[in-house]
């Protein structure tokens, strides 16, 4: 009777034992003697709990979306027209490559979509430099219906030295939208240039001011010439805002854009 007994208590006393170990966050040390108690599931830790070696993966994404307004402004006739696009970016990183989608839509129809890739090499601890091959995709069809995929590629330098960045980039696209003689529409492989300048004004602000200077698809058509003052901020680790103001200037026309996008990195 009395070894049935402490059997009894002993298979009570066993879960009792197990509930009153705690290990929140899961990392095979106990709560009550894990002296950094916030550690990350995936990462390496010694006895007191505390990180050796962080397991961080070579591959990231982000998705980044938007809203985009654009006012255009016709020097002939002085009248003003608007235009809303929503926009959508998916861009994924591995190590020094990355690739980049981007696409817009106004309230009735997609707009062309862009897809980068893009590989950085460093040149020295200030200085990377970016070489990318860039397709433009005929998602939007236009009136004509000559609307064919682009190619191109770009070579940028990007150097910064403590809060202080300066860039600049090159660019050349072969068009492939079908002449319509016609209608005078005779179309043209451009060229596009730009430099620019950023600032980390605190840890998680980064502003920049960049000029550029895109040729015309249209043949006997002058270049645009587009001013850009552009804002990051990150909110966390994982979410960011970015918001720019473009003005853009052609022998046509005036344009003023304004764009705000939401984005989460993971």
């Amino acid at each position: 009777m009395k070894f049935t007994t402490k059997i009894f208590f002993s298979i009570l006393f066993i879960p009792a034992h197990i509930f009153a170990y705690t290990d929140s966050d899961f990392d095979g040390v106990e709560d009550a003697l894990d002296k950094c108690p916030n550690s990350s599931i995936i990462d390496i830790v010694d006895k007191d709990g505390c990180v050796v070696e962080k397991l961080e993966s070579p591959h990231h994404f982000d998705i980044i979306l938007g809203v985009k307004s654009i006012k255009i402004k016709d020097k002939r006739t002085q009248k003003n027209y608007y235009l809303t696009l929503q926009t959508a970016q998916v861009d994924y990183f591995y190590k020094d490559f990355s690739l980049n989608v981007t696409t817009s839509k106004n309230s009735s129809k997609m707009e062309d979509t862009y897809v980068s890739f893009k590989y950085k090499y460093k040149y020295n601890k200030f200085i990377n430099l970016y070489t990318s091959f860039n397709v433009v995709l005929p998602t939007h069809k236009n009136y004509y219906d000559n609307n064919r995929a682009d190619y191109g590629m770009s070579q940028s330098i990007y150097y910064k030295k403590d809060n202080l960045s300066l860039f600049g980039a090159y660019r050349f696209t072969k068009i492939n939208d079908e002449d319509i003689s016609s209608y005078s529409l005779l179309y043209q492989n451009t060229n596009s240039y730009m430099v620019g300048f950023g600032y980390n004004f605190i840890k998680d602000l980064y502003s920049s001011i960049s000029l550029s200077s895109v040729d015309s698809i249209y043949k006997d058509t002058e270049s645009s010439q587009s001013s850009n003052l552009y804002f990051l901020y990150s909110i966390n680790d994982n979410w960011f805002v970015n918001t720019s103001f473009t003005k853009t200037y052609n022998e046509k026309t005036i344009s003023d854009t304004i764009s705000f996008k939401v984005g989460f990195y993971y």
